[in-house]
């Protein structure tokens, strides 16, 4: 099969979608042929080895994306999937001409799948109910014209599945973006600078207004008052920011750490804590590392935490409810004094991952999307 995959950006640019697309890329070329076509950036992707890049459009003229079936069919692809995020196609998530977009692929004789990572922003305030009526309206001409539809989370289905034209709508998890690579935790240590006896609340990625980093405040205060010696260890570009809700608790920025990298720094996690408002999901990369790599992971439920993670809750990850704060930090201080529950529910968080999270498992989840959409 040919696929064309469309994105918002590609490395070395930091962007959650751009690095998705690139794993998946190599990941596809293993047994198809692939090609990808991206948003004009300052800095020149990083090369991928046998799949060949382009230029697609040009985030500051929205117009443009009329021209990627012209671009598209360069490659001669059977297939295109848009990796879709309002965000990433125009300012304030809007962009009118993505329906007739997915008609113009469609012309060139190229089917179109749209891989929908976030739908629309939800109704907080006056801006976001303006914001999402539009983004809305355009999600809904794209899926109803799209050959095949993906979500990143199973919450979207519903979002969506009106508008679809009685379409199946197939659940593609994201994946890990981080390369795996096994690092010694004292030998990690050693690297940071942290004490072998200290306990260590993981955090990683960016500071989104979603999270509640108030849960995690509390859970460590929780620790600290029964005498326990904690440190909040945190790997992203927004340890300044995070520093300062935490106080006067103990805090390592890590900071951005280059993709090779970032494995020792998962290492230096004894828990990777998580507090999601709306719950943690299979659309969230750094779970899906913190999973990969076998750290205790401490999440919240709510209403776009996937099923699966329901079911291995206590098995394969700790949950709390996403509005109750007092159950966070008793669960995390359970966690911290439990050698048993962390050599227990890292493991398996590491199995989880490998039997349904890793490339292949995802790449085989896509391209059954696509079969199936054929025999439409």
């Amino acid at each position: 099969m040919k696929i064309c995959l469309l994105t918002p950006a590609l490395p070395p640019k930091m962007d959650g979608i751009g690095d998705y697309t690139a794993r998946m890329a190599v990941t596809l070329s293993s047994d198809h042929t692939v090609s990808i076509l991206y948003c004009d950036q300052n800095a020149c992707p990083t090369p991928i080895e046998n799949i060949p890049v382009s230029k697609g459009y040009v985030f500051e003229n929205p117009k443009s994306v009329l021209n990627v079936g012209t671009l598209a069919k360069e490659f001669s692809p059977d297939w295109l999937i848009v990796q879709y995020n309002p965000f990433s196609y125009g300012r304030r998530g809007f962009n009118p001409y993505l329906p007739a977009m997915v008609k113009n692929i469609q012309k060139q004789g190229i089917r179109v799948g749209v891989m929908v990572h976030e739908p629309y922003v939800p109704v907080l305030d006056w801006k976001n109910a303006v914001m999402t009526t539009y983004q809305r309206w355009q999600l809904r001409g794209m899926v109803k014209q799209a050959d095949a539809v993906f979500v990143s989370g199973e919450a979207w289905k519903s979002y969506i599945q009106n508008w679809t034209n009685g379409k199946t709508i197939t659940h593609l998890p994201v994946g890990s973006n981080i390369p795996f690579h096994v690092v010694d935790r004292s030998e990690a240590r050693e690297w940071s600078g942290i004490s072998q006896n200290t306990f260590t609340v993981g955090l990683f990625g960016s500071n989104h207004i979603s999270l509640q980093n108030s849960f995690t405040v509390n859970a460590v205060k929780r620790m600290l008052e029964k005498g326990m010696p904690v440190q909040v260890v945190y790997i992203g570009a927004h340890g300044k920011d995070l520093k300062a809700q935490f106080q006067e608790i103990p805090f390592l920025d890590l900071g951005k750490l280059d993709a090779e990298m970032v494995s020792t720094g998962l290492a230096c996690m004894d828990m990777f804590a998580t507090s999601f408002i709306d719950g943690i999901s299979t659309r969230r990369t750094t779970v899906m590392a913190a999973l990969e790599h076998g750290i205790p992971i401490l999440g919240t439920k709510g209403h776009h935490t996937d099923s699966i993670f329901i079911q291995e809750n206590n098995h394969s990850l700790i949950l709390a409810d996403a509005h109750n704060s007092a159950e966070f930090a008793e669960k995390a201080l359970m966690i911290a004094e439990s050698d048993k529950i962390r050599s227990t529910i890292g493991p398996n968080g590491s199995a989880l991952f490998q039997k349904n999270f890793q490339p292949c498992a995802l790449k085989s989840i896509l391209i059954s999307g696509l079969e199936a959409a054929y025999e439409l």
